[in-house]
């Protein structure tokens, strides 16, 4: 792969990020890297990385927990943390005791939570196949009980929906 600024030489600094919601893809040569001010150390690699986070959040490794390998795919958790990999999807379960204080202070929980449910549509309330005079009457009264119960930003989508709806009459 080639470097994305001289186009000459090949690439040996990646980079991947999302910026304004696009995956972006940086690919750069030792030379070009430089002179961006970008500094390369080879002796860093990520499977040290992942050891020295390893090391700073996951218990000691006793000779014990040195022999503790996957059933699934044989994965040592020595192998581990010299790959910086885990070989399947077992693995987590296997290593979970080392993996999650790792994720913790990676991610800053060691759970993942989801996104929060989308507020209902009218296609998802089942008043799709009602005429629209009725869907704007039924949004009309839970604009006046959002107003009630002072939710006004639920009120304000429900006063854009039923503007939208007044349109398409």
């Amino acid at each position: 792969m080639l470097c994305n600024i001289c186009k000459k030489n090949d690439a040996t600094i990646f980079f991947k990020g999302i910026f304004d919601n696009q995956v972006v893809k940086i690919n750069l040569c030792e030379e070009c890297a430089k002179k961006k001010g970008i500094e390369f150390k080879p002796e860093l690699s990520l499977p040290e990385i992942i050891a020295t986070l390893s090391d700073l959040g996951l218990p000691i490794v006793t000779e014990n927990k040195k022999t503790v390998k996957c059933k699934s795919c044989g994965l040592a958790y020595t192998e581990f943390k010299e790959r910086g990999r885990l070989g399947c999807a077992d693995c987590y379960n296997t290593f979970e005791s080392y993996l999650a204080p790792l994720i913790e202070r990676i991610h800053g929980k060691s759970k993942h939570t989801g996104k929060k449910t989308a507020p209902t549509t009218l296609e998802s309330t089942g008043y799709e196949k009602e005429g629209l005079s009725q869907q704007i009457s039924l949004l009309k009264k839970q604009l006046n009980e959002a107003v009630k119960s002072e939710e006004y930003e639920k009120a304000a989508e429900l006063r854009d929906k039923i503007r939208e709806l007044e349109k398409k009459q």
